[in-house]
């Protein structure tokens, strides 16, 4: 999920682009009328319990003593089917006459009259009004529900007449006829095994005709309820047949579930660390305990992996992606989609389609990529997750391409995605990314997402078949796509009923006898044999056996020894040891540290964003974590303050009274009367806060009305806790908050938010980073002190998420700080200087300034490393820093990126030699400065681009290609890393020779020894280049195959084979010649040798 955090660029550039959010000819059909009374299931009609309304507005369940009954009233009377009713005799189960005339409804038939269900006197212009695509469509102006749907009457045409009701059965009886080609020859009540149904779920020709089918028994609110959200997380799905919403989660490195303040989530390394552990069958591990955490939170799909190229070395969320190689990311990003998906019930969602790599501008910056490069380059991970990877879903980015967005771009979802690469999964929108309703309906965009007031599709896109702008049969291959999916999911399989329904989804296999040589796959109801005579099922008999249903309520993550292990040893996979003077690590615990750095106090363990997740617990602390690894010889000084925000208050500096969670609150209405906090009036909630550090949801949060309060409610609170200072002096306070506040320590204001004169905000959009007003105040060590939030909505009520963070410290001078760090490090024998990034700046919806180390940690670093020649510098970030000027001083330099929940276990490992020792490798190019990149300094036409525009004028040269090709030489090459011991390539062979037919993979095989005295891991990397005779395009080469070695002991031989893949030989013209070249990184070459593919 994108959507939520905003690019405060745009207001500015929109102006220069002159793009609208919509952009098609319907903007006037919106209605904008999301309301709905509480009586037909709207938004406000929410249960005394707060149940989540089920069904669409306007919309009435059936009873389930309903369905029964007519589950045991279908016209299929007996296995075989009664097929003796003929001329005017009607079917006594349905009332429904078989040659399609007139139905004749029985009292019991009356009583069942759905108000999903159109009124019409004949079962034939029933189907009609549902399925037929010669007429336009319009609600029928005596009907409150915008599910009926009547043909449009003509000019000379009057008003249909309101017509006595039509029974479930008729009417889903004449669709059946209309729609469903059915074969009497098998019975329904013939069953499946789980092990055939199992198997017949897996073939897509199956699947297939099965979504097909499905979607022709749909009317066309409840097909536009599939590609639309209910709310943030669901679509609508198909309540009246049973069939439940699919749950969208954020990911990739957590699973979130619902809700952003819990219950809490594994947190696995960004996608940096990954990508680093150059190690495929690690990354399908993590992904099988995301795919096992998605389940327990209840989603469906899982929103990951983003297998977007690392372009902009500033990119708000380069942490987010897994390298700027395409073979590296492809290989990675199909193990993590084989992953999650391997996990019965879960499916994967790659995002984001394509070429978003910069959150400068995203909502409508243009990339301009030819389509070669487009190809060769930023699409193939995307084509790995459909190819290798069969991903269920595509997220489309929020830009365009070459002029045309993404969720609308016809030749890039149906040409290159559907028909190239034969995907059969479901296209969604990111989050508000949707712009146009019929561009996007017949580009190929099967869901829009999240529910809001001007969405594209929803009541919009109903409303445009009702005046015929669009036809069902543009809506109904959508739909079919979604259903795909859920078939895929397993969401219509007898053991996800709950018990509720008495057959499965194997009764409707055998009904429609698929796959079926005969049948045709073409959903369009004027290919099916529809007006043929042949047995009839009942069609509501039929659907009621669909059982679907949603998963279990979410659960906290099980955050068991096993996932814990998995973690600790991907976090220490994805560390990079980038140098290693006089190998002063591993570390020695007879030796004295000094550790500085706030980071080494709290280190960061995920980005900013739609990625945050309230992780669970570990620790946090690189000193804490010494410790307990047996050094006794350790001091800490912080240095320097380097997060943008001061620390969230947090026990024990902060907790509540009773010691029960951190803060108690109450929650007043005010939508009546504003004010302050009176002690007489009844609280509406009373709630605990149990976790103030949350990412980016830091401090009081709620991302719904808690309780009993309306989400349009204005409201006031007050939350109390106990400070307890640890340290005698003075603190800073901060806070900013969404709406207003003021704190009092013990009855004393002392500070409110916003400043006098200035206007709350309704909403903290987290990307703009809102101002924080800090104050000082004195506070006692030993002392308890009573802290008192009164926290107050906007007058109109309020947007959700609110949020009111409060942070704060004891205040030390910072050059008294940096001396204080220069003296600890000049008395130990070792300094550890952990300095980085935290998740309010690499962040998503915001691009970082530039590839400094924030506030004056540099100055530390500097400083430390002067003091102290056995410094090792451990950058905890999501992208790569300027290194100088202390880059020469520091003895070594560790990459721990942001390591997830087990990060400081894992760096430790890493520190002591334990484990494998280091084993990462840089998945992208470490640049010296922002201007050797291919992108270059900003600002300028490829980055962050111009007229709306971003040109791609690198072409192939992403990444290292660029500094190979154009001889620069970066701070720390791509694939580069080291380890506590040393490697010997000692043979590379073609056991094939050298000339190859087209189409055909070339294996190598790579001779390695390890030389030193520990054991080792080396990740082997085999590049390609092609050498023409004419050079038409830039000379480069590219990473083609690469295997991280098994541990080796000191003295270990190992033969390793790789294989180039068919695919990356490719060439316009024969003979071609190409040079392999093989080594430990692009930049380090053991041996070179040329093939020819004739």
């Amino acid at each position: 999920m994108d959507g939520f955090f905003f690019d405060f660029d745009v207001l500015e550039d929109k102006k220069e682009a002159g793009v609208q959010k919509e952009s098609g000819e319907h903007v006037a059909a919106r209605t904008g009328d999301s309301q709905a009374s509480p009586e037909a299931g709207g938004e406000g009609g929410d249960g005394p319990d707060g149940e989540e309304e089920a069904f669409p507005r306007g919309v009435t369940p059936l009873s389930e003593e309903v369905l029964a009954q007519e589950n045991e009233s279908s016209c299929w009377h007996s296995a075989a089917g009664d097929s003796s009713a003929t001329g005017a005799e009607s079917c006594r189960s349905c009332s429904t006459w078989q040659t399609g005339g007139s139905a004749t409804p029985s009292e019991r038939d009356e009583n069942w009259a759905h108000p999903m269900l159109p009124r019409s006197d004949t079962c034939s212009s029933l189907a009609s009004s549902w399925c037929s695509d010669s007429e336009p469509m319009t609600p029928t102006t005596a009907q409150t529900s915008q599910d009926r749907w009547t043909p449009a009457p003509t000019a000379n045409s009057k008003q249909p007449e309101p017509q006595a009701p039509v029974s479930i059965s008729a009417a889903t009886n004449s669709l059946m006829r209309f729609g469903l080609p059915l074969k009497s020859k098998v019975a329904v009540s013939e069953p499946v095994d789980a092990a055939k149904r199992d198997s017949i779920l897996d073939d897509d020709d199956y699947v297939s005709k099965l979504a097909c089918r499905t979607a022709q028994t749909l009317m066309p609110s409840e097909l536009v309820g599939l590609m639309c959200g209910k709310d943030f997380w669901h679509n609508h799905g198909v309540p009246r047949i049973g069939i439940p919403a699919i749950c969208f989660s954020d990911g990739p490195f957590g699973v979130r579930g619902t809700s952003w303040s819990g219950p809490c989530s594994v947190v696995t390394p960004c996608g940096m660390a990954l990508g680093s552990s150059w190690n495929v069958d690690l990354v399908k591990q993590v992904g099988t305990m995301l795919g096992e955490e998605a389940k327990t939170k209840g989603a469906n799909v899982l929103l990951g992996p983003t297998v977007n190229l690392a372009r902009v070395p500033i990119s708000g969320r380069n942490y987010e992606m897994m390298g700027e190689d395409p073979h590296l990311v492809s290989k990675l990003g199909v193990a993590y989609v084989q992953g999650v998906q391997g996990v019965e019930g879960v499916g994967a969602c790659v995002k984001h389609l394509v070429a978003n790599d910069q959150e400068r501008s995203r909502f409508f910056i243009s990339a301009e990529v030819d389509h070669d490069v487009l190809h060769e380059v930023h699409l193939r991970p995307f084509e790995a997750a459909v190819k290798e990877g069969h991903v269920m879903a595509v997220m489309t980015a929020y830009n365009r391409v070459n002029g045309v967005f993404c969720s609308e771009h016809k030749w890039l979802l149906e040409d290159v995605l559907r028909k190239t690469w034969g995907f059969k999964g479901m296209v969604i929108s990111d989050w508000g990314g949707a712009h146009d309703t019929e561009k996007s309906l017949k580009a190929g965009l099967d869901v829009e997402m999240p529910k809001s007031d001007d969405m594209t599709y929803g009541d919009t896109l109903q409303k445009m078949l009702a005046e015929g702008k669009v036809s069902v049969s543009d809506v109904r291959p959508r739909a079919a796509e979604v259903l795909k999916v859920m078939a895929r999911l397993g969401m219509l399989r007898e053991e996800n009923s709950g018990g509720k329904r008495n057959s499965s989804i194997s009764s409707i296999s055998n009904a429609w006898d698929l796959p079926g040589a005969n049948d045709s796959p073409d959903m369009s109801p004027a290919s099916s044999p529809s007006h043929s005579p042949r047995k009839k099922l009942s069609c509501c008999s039929l659907i009621s056996q669909l059982s679907f249903t949603e998963f279990a309520r979410p659960k906290p993550s099980p955050n068991t020894r096993e996932q814990q292990d998995l973690l600790q040893r991907a976090a220490a996979e994805g560390v990079v040891l980038l140098k290693n003077k006089d190998e002063v690590l591993p570390l020695s615990r007879d030796r004295s540290i000094a550790v500085i750095g706030q980071n080494a106090a709290s280190i960061t363990v995920m980005g900013g964003g739609s990625t945050t997740v309230l992780s669970n617990r570990s620790e946090r602390s690189l000193v804490a974590q010494l410790r307990t690894r047996g050094f006794e010889r350790l001091s800490y000084e912080p240095g320097c303050r380097t997060g943008h925000y001061l620390p969230t208050l947090a026990p024990p500096f902060l907790r509540a009274k009773d010691g029960r969670g951190v803060l108690k609150g109450e929650f007043y209405d005010e939508t009546a009367r504003r004010g302050g906090i009176q002690s007489n009036r009844t609280p509406l909630v009373r709630t605990t806060i149990q976790h103030t550090e949350m990412g980016n949801w830091s401090g009081i949060f709620f991302d719904k009305p808690p309780g009993k309060l309306a989400s349009n409610q204005a409201w006031s609170a007050v939350f109390e806790g106990v400070l307890s200072p640890e340290v005698t002096g003075p603190y800073e306070l901060g806070m900013f908050a969404s709406g207003s506040c003021k704190v009092f320590i013990d009855g004393n204001l002392v500070m409110q938010y916003p400043k006098p004169g200035i206007a709350p905000m309704a909403f903290i959009p987290l990307a703009q980073m809102a101002p924080e007003v800090r104050e000082v105040v004195d506070l006692e060590a030993g002392r308890q002190y009573e802290l008192k939030i009164h926290w107050m909505s906007t007058k109109d009520a309020i947007m959700y998420p609110a949020q009111c963070h409060i942070g704060g410290c004891s205040i030390l001078d910072e050059d008294k700080w940096m001396d204080r760090a220069e003296e600890a490090a000049r008395k130990a024998d070792v300094a550890l200087v952990c300095v980085g990034t935290d998740h309010w700046q690499e962040c998503e919806g915001r691009d970082q300034a530039s590839m400094a180390l924030p506030g004056r940690a540099s100055e530390l670093v500097h400083r430390v490393a002067k003091a102290n020649n056995r410094t090792v510098v451990i950058l905890n970030v999501g992208s790569p820093k300027e290194l100088e000027p202390w880059l020469g001083d520091a003895a070594a330099l560790v990459a721990a990126w942001f390591g997830g929940q087990e990060a400081v276990a894992g760096l430790v490992d890493v520190l002591l030699g334990e484990g494998d020792g280091p084993s990462g490798r840089l998945p992208v190019t470490w640049p010296r400065c922002l201007d050797d990149g291919p992108t270059g300094k900003p600002p300028n036409a490829r980055y962050p681009g111009e007229a709306a525009k971003v040109r791609y004028d690198e072409g192939l040269l992403l990444g290292y290609r660029w500094y190979v090709s154009n001889e620069i030489e970066p701070a720390f090459p791509f694939g580069h890393g080291l380890t506590y011991t040393f490697f010997e390539y000692i043979d590379f062979c073609l056991p094939d020779g050298v000339s190859y037919a087209v189409g055909k993979p070339v294996s190598v095989v790579v001779t390695v020894e390890n030389v030193g005295d520990i054991r080792g891991v080396e990740v082997i990397q085999l590049y390609l280049m092609h050498l023409p005779k004419v050079c038409a395009r830039p000379v480069h080469k590219k990473l083609a195959a690469f295997a991280k070695v098994p541990p080796l002991e000191p003295g270990d031989v190992v033969d390793v084979q790789l294989e180039v893949a068919a695919s990356l030989l490719q060439v316009d013209k024969t003979p071609a010649e190409f040079e392999l070249l093989v080594g430990p990184s692009c930049a380090d070459v053991c041996f070179t040798k040329r093939i020819t593919v004739v």
